[in-house]
């Protein structure tokens, strides 16, 4: 497994509420355009993201297409469609009651109208040409609702797109690769499982 880590601006660092989605299209376009030089399949590219990383994960998913920013140079001629994303204790939905959390407030403040909120939920833009997805989230999340995963895995099965869904009883949030012995702990052998059942991950 060849791993890139994205850094991405938050809308206040500069170039407002797309400026994360910028970023995470940029960054599929250049590694699929360059997969050759380092030695990666272009067919299989991922993106895995956490918590309000795994927003931007979802909304490069199911909107890799969106013009968001004007294009720079050739590179921005490649799909920036991953091939599959996995979203860890991800926020995901702008709708209340799931709207609380701190990637809502920086994306869309405290009070934003019906249209913004659909937009930037990623449940709501999910349809059959989304990318198979691996949702993983404890039920005792009190950052991001577990609905979050909940309402997507939904979405994604009434559009026909394959999903597995982790629920874990305990773990809270922001628990990374889990505690030894902790429920969550199991979602990386749960990941290479599912990896290798869907072609991606040779053994």
């Amino acid at each position: 497994i060849t791993a890139f880590e994205l850094v991405y601006r938050l809308p206040q660092e500069g170039g407002g509420v797309a400026a994360p989605f910028q970023d995470g299209q940029r960054a599929m376009r250049v590694i699929r355009a360059r997969a050759a030089e380092w030695r990666i399949d272009p067919a299989r590219i991922g993106m895995l993201g956490f918590s309000a990383g795994a927003h931007l994960a979802g909304m490069t998913a199911v909107q890799p297409d969106a013009a968001l920013y004007a294009p720079v140079d050739a590179l921005d001629a490649v799909s920036a469609r991953p091939d599959f994303a996995v979203l860890l204790y991800p926020v995901l939905t702008m709708q209340p009651p799931f709207d609380t959390t701190q990637a809502k407030r920086q994306l869309l403040g405290r009070h934003p109208a019906q249209a913004a909120r659909d937009a930037l939920s990623v449940e709501r833009q999910a349809d059959a040409r989304a990318p198979p997805m691996f949702i993983a989230q404890a039920l005792d999340d009190g950052i991001s609702p577990p609905g979050n995963s909940v309402l997507m895995a939904a979405a994604l099965r009434r559009a026909g797109v394959p999903v597995e869904l982790h629920q874990f009883r305990h773990g809270g949030h922001g628990w990374g690769l889990g505690q030894p012995g902790s429920e969550p702990a199991a979602w990386p052998r749960l990941l290479l499982a599912w990896l290798r059942t869907r072609g991606w991950l040779a053994d």
